[in-house]
């Protein structure tokens, strides 16, 4: 994962760094470039391009032909560790309903979908991804956006760009 980061971009890397927007009544603004994650960076200041995605997902899937690489960074064994259950929950990170039934650590884990699927997703400074997978059955997506979209209050989350293709998206699995 050799353009992946937390916190503001290295010099180096700028040049690729994408921008993020806001779009709020019809109207779109761009978000502040390079933010200082400040107290959130362990939260959720990692800025990765796709290609470092899908190897961060290979890691989680736990592709066999890298097993002997994958564990001198963390055993499978600690990892499966963080897919323990630790406290009940019925909404993610992101405040939705109906796609977590409770966290690890770290991870979110959803039961209705069996036998394990497993997620993670935020916000901030205008970018939103989710990771899903499902180490067994070694399926998983990535959902990124530059782009936050702000609904009117009390706009239900069916109605929702993120919660449509993020249920779309599950019946994958």
């Amino acid at each position: 994962m050799s353009h992946s980061y937390f916190d503001t971009t290295p010099p180096y890397l700028l040049k690729h760094r994408s921008h993020s927007y806001y779009l709020r009544d019809g109207k779109r603004t761009e978000g502040r470039f390079d933010a200082n994650t400040g107290i959130t960076v362990s939260n959720s200041g990692l800025n990765a391009p796709l290609p470092d995605m899908i190897k961060w997902v290979n890691f989680l899937l736990g592709d066999q032909r890298r097993r002997d690489v994958y564990d001198l960074v963390l055993k499978r064994s600690s990892l499966e560790e963080m897919w323990q259950p630790q406290v009940k929950t019925d909404i993610d990170s992101n405040g939705d309903r109906g796609f977590t039934t409770d966290i690890g650590l770290i991870f979110f884990l959803d039961k209705s979908l069996a036998p394990m699927h497993l997620g993670h997703g935020g916000e901030q400074n205008g970018f939103v991804s989710y990771i899903d997978f499902d180490p067994q059955k070694q399926t998983a997506s990535i959902i990124v956006f530059n782009t936050d979209i702000t609904y009117p209050a009390g706009t239900p989350a069916d109605k929702q760009a993120v919660y449509k293709l993020r249920t779309a998206i599950r019946g994958l699995f």
